[in-house]
């Protein structure tokens, strides 16, 4: 009864009534069905997060250069994509703990970073060549695009990352940081390494998901 419970905030869940609503209100927009709830689902999970993400960090007074590093990541990720875990919750509170672990480095080390300026400028540039080569990455939501909507999803992946890249420059270094630090770690999740980790962490969070089950 508990996970049957769960399921009703499922941003999965929720979207694909919203949009049996409104394919069933609106019969034209049948062929544009799955794209529609693909939208909703990225709006509700994103809202979830920002949300969560607020909340836990409005006592620590980060909640400005969170935000700013929250919206540059989940912005470039709505069309570059990237492996993200099964569950969920999982995925939910994993980046969680990742966006706001991120902050806390980039704000209480905002002198240490600057020392270091050049090694994160190659960083920033690895992760903006992974994005050229590998974005989009898709994985269950393949079938939502054609060839030339997978390539319009490159170009504006490559595209968000110029200018959030250009964009913080005009930012405090600390903010700077956190976008730079979003933009990085967004790239990474791009690649095959990340891909892998992705599933063997899944397969062990399943098995103690599933330990305390019993």
């Amino acid at each position: 009864m508990e996970g049957n419970m769960f399921k009703y905030f499922l941003p999965n869940y929720l979207a694909t009534n919203i949009s049996n609503l409104v394919v069933s209100e609106n019969p034209q927009l049948v062929k544009s069905k799955d794209k529609i709830r693909y939208g909703l689902e990225w709006m509700i999970s994103g809202m979830n997060q920002i949300i969560l993400v607020s909340l836990l960090v409005w006592p620590l007074g980060i909640l400005p250069e969170t935000t700013m590093g929250l919206l540059s990541g989940a912005l470039l990720r709505m069309f570059s994509g990237g492996a993200h875990f099964k569950g969920y919750y999982s995925c939910l509170i994993l980046s969680t703990l990742q966006i706001i672990f991120l902050t806390l480095i980039c704000v209480q080390y905002t002198e240490v970073l600057s020392s270091y300026k050049i090694p994160f400028i190659l960083l920033l540039l690895i992760s903006f060549l992974i994005t050229v080569q590998k974005a989009p990455v898709l994985h269950k939501k393949k079938h939502l695009f054609t060839r030339k909507g997978t390539l319009k999803l490159k170009m504006k992946a490559v595209t968000t990352f110029i200018l959030c890249m250009g964009l913080s420059v005009f930012l405090p270094q600390a903010m700077m940081y956190c976008v730079w630090s979003a933009l990085i770690f967004q790239g990474l999740t791009l690649t095959d390494f990340w891909g892998k980790s992705v599933l063997i962490l899944d397969a062990f969070i399943y098995k103690i998901t599933l330990k305390g089950l019993h």
